[in-house]
């Protein structure tokens, strides 16, 4: 029988008249997602599913599961609103946020093509550019504590209120945006400004006719990757609210104003990028505000095509670096204040370096400070595939979807019970080449180590959990996840958390695997808060790392190890005797008592995309030692680290390091930005003076 429109329609009625029991049965259910396709949404027919969907995100989130999308087009005409609630927390009296208790949006990677949502033509509230309107938006609601530091009373349920700085875990991934429907011009694709944990990732955006692609960015400990946008004013359009911001694998095409518009309170970094815009405006417009800090912005491994004269507009003067972007089309690719930088003789102009300094930022190069930084040459056309290619996965990245995965339940593992799943994990990993941990948790008394070639999934970081055993008692230091110690490893690691029992004082996880590994979007926390007589000390790290690879939206509950972190060896991650490249996206150290929070030592080629610290208040830690290494280089730092005495950064005894973009939040004189120490060689860069860059 054909169905209609109007049964169509009646179906949609029935499905969402009441929220439906969730079978727990279903094959989706049992790994962790509620597909909205249980809630009523019908993929790939003309009705409406914006309430379908949204009962979908709501439920997902109270009860605990992703929501998913199976393969097809919805329809939606309303924004689809993914808040973050806080909570009362009673022994406390007052409410707090829970980063374990997440919106996660994802897609089937199951068909030929990502799942959809498309806006319906004229939907209502989408056609005002000087007010524009997300089809997605992801926030946390305010804790309301900003005057007492106690709040009593909940905080607002309204998106423009949103608090980014408490919005962490929450995850939109492998689901497109389609914006090209008539009438929709302040429409926008996706709004998500998040902190530790939260991540926009595998999403195309068409946004022809629309206001912009993306609104705001996640940032620290977690960030924005593979995304493209295809037409719109703007690709990305972000402000104050986007925290910290790193992307990589970044497709920005047919803008009509600009591609990039960042008007941010720090840096924003970005690795990997083809940028192709035929109108004749800048593609990246920076602004800033009153902190010397703010707009600050670093590019690496780039494409840029433009018709303009320029393609960089930093007229607003904001600390900028590029190292090996290519740009075409443009007589003058960069203007920085007054100055401006003249394209190279030919079609293509390759920048191997730029460095501008922003308000009272310093560069300095080879121990000698300068005024600007320029090496720029004629080039040939770049292989941009290959630049983004170098920083992100490829899109045959493991799937819980992929026809060859297996399930730890399949060989006798049982989560949320009182059972040793440890002989079960072992055997799925000597059995297949890509294990699935659907949502729960797996209690482990051994070191689960994941072979060369093998493939360890969860559904998602705050869902899926391996938990060391109370009953382990195993050497300080022992680490809870392992690889395989294999330089030709191309093991992966996803979606799953760590816990660990702090009178264990073990590692969440040690990388030992080859330069094509991954590890993406995994976080550690502990079972219960310790005693201080059980501090980590001597070589004792919550993340190690001695292999190579790329390691993504790396997370912790930083602020749970302050008490007990004053271990003179302990680091929240530690880099050492590694000596293939070895990439870091988002990472996030922050608040250890230990000095410093996090090294790199004896190491070789690491290369870290942004690093964003805390310290506690008036304590006297460095962020990062880069000791005995070669080749290292830290693409944007910035945060709140305050190490009264001590430098933000520490080089010793090393070569061939860089700096770029160092935009602590707040300069002072109480701290060093950078301090180096190789023999009787020392430079001291004072902390009142941001980086912008530090060869």
């Amino acid at each position: 029988m054909m169905l209609t429109a109007a049964m169509l329609l009646q179906m949609h009625a029935v499905a969402l008249a009441a929220d439906p029991e969730i079978p727990p049965d279903h094959p989706d259910v049992i790994k962790g997602r509620l597909p909205v396709t249980l809630f009523g949404a019908v993929p790939d027919d003309d009705g409406d599913d914006t309430a379908a969907i949204q009962k979908a995100v709501d439920a997902a989130l109270s009860k605990g599961y992703v929501a998913f999308f199976p393969p097809g087009r919805y329809l939606v005409s309303d924004t689809i609103r993914a808040m973050q609630p806080v909570e009362l927390d009673r022994g406390k009296d007052r409410f707090r946020h829970d980063r374990n208790r997440a919106n996660a949006l994802v897609g089937s990677t199951a068909g030929d093509a990502r799942p959809r949502l498309v806006l319906a033509d004229n939907a209502v509230g989408f056609d005002n550019p000087d007010k524009p309107k997300p089809l997605v938006w992801i926030w946390a609601q305010p804790r309301n504590d900003k005057a007492s530091g106690v709040s009593r009373e909940l905080g607002s349920t309204d998106p423009d209120d949103e608090q980014s700085n408490i919005s962490m875990n929450q995850v939109f991934k492998g689901i497109d945006l389609d914006l090209r429907a008539s009438g929709n011009r302040g429409a926008v694709g996706i709004r998500h400004a998040g902190s530790q944990g939260s991540t926009l990732e595998d999403v195309d955006i068409y946004a022809q006719g629309a206001y912009a692609g993306i609104m705001n960015l996640p940032g620290q400990g977690g960030g924005a990757y593979r995304i493209g946008v295809h037409g719109g004013d703007y690709g990305i359009w972000a402000e104050h609210r986007t925290r910290f911001p790193v992307l990589a694998g970044i497709r920005l095409s047919g803008q009509k104003k600009s591609a990039l518009f960042w008007n941010g309170q720090s840096n924003m970094t970005i690795a990997g990028f083809v940028i192709d815009q035929p109108g004749g405006g800048p593609i990246v417009m920076l602004r800033g505000g009153r902190k010397s800090v703010a707009g600050a912005l670093t590019l690496v491994d780039g494409v840029i095509r433009v018709d303009g004269p320029i393609a960089i507009d930093n007229r607003a003067g904001r600390s900028l670096y590029l190292k090996d972007v290519w740009i075409k089309g443009a007589s003058a690719p960069i203007r920085s204040g007054s100055e401006r930088l003249e394209a190279a003789v030919g079609d293509w102009t390759h920048i191997g370096e730029y460095a501008h300094a922003g308000p009272d930022s310093k560069i300095i190069v080879d121990g000698a400070p300068v005024a600007t930084h320029a090496v720029v040459a004629a080039g040939s056309e770049p292989d941009g595939d290959a630049l983004i290619d170098r920083h992100v996965w490829g899109s045959g990245f493991p799937s819980m979807d992929d026809a060859d995965v297996v399930s730890v339940t399949d060989f006798g593992a049982k989560p949320d019970d009182a059972g040793d799943d440890t002989a079960a994990l072992e055997k799925a990993l000597a059995s297949a080449k890509k294990v699935f941990l659907p949502k729960g948790r797996y209690l482990v008394s051994d070191t689960i180590e994941i072979p060369a070639g093998k493939h360890l999934i969860g559904v998602a970081k705050h869902l899926s959990i391996i938990q060391a055993s109370g009953k382990w008692r195993p050497e300080p230091g022992t680490a809870v996840v392992s690889s395989t110690s294999d330089a030709a490893s191309d093991a992966t690691i996803s979606f799953l958390r760590i816990d660990i029992a702090p009178e264990q004082v073990q590692t969440a996880l040690a990388w030992r695997a080859g330069a094509g590994s991954v590890v993406r979007d995994i976080m550690m926390d502990l079972t219960s808060m310790p005693s201080a007589s059980r501090a980590p000390s001597r070589r004792l790290e919550t993340y190690r790392v001695t292999g190579a690879g790329r390691v993504y939206a790396m997370a912790a509950p930083w602020n749970k190890l302050s008490d007990v972190s004053d271990g003179t060896d302990y680091r929240h991650v530690r880099i050492r005797d590694n000596h293939a490249r070895l990439a870091f996206y988002g990472l996030n150290v922050e608040r250890s008592r230990s000095n410093p929070q996090c090294e790199v030592v004896n190491a070789k080629g690491v290369e870290l995309y942004y690093l964003k610290a805390e310290t506690l208040e008036n304590e006297h830690h460095s962020v990062i030692r880069i000791a005995d290494s070669q080749d290292v280089a830290i693409f944007g730092y910035s945060g709140i680290a305050t190490p009264v005495g001590e430098a933000l950064i520490e080089i010793v005894s090393s070569a061939d390091i860089v700096v770029a973009n160092a935009m602590q939040l707040r300069p002072s004189d109480r701290y060093r930005t950078i301090l180096e120490l190789d023999g009787d060689k020392r430079i001291d860069v004072n902390g009142k003076h941001p980086v912008t860059l530090f060869r």
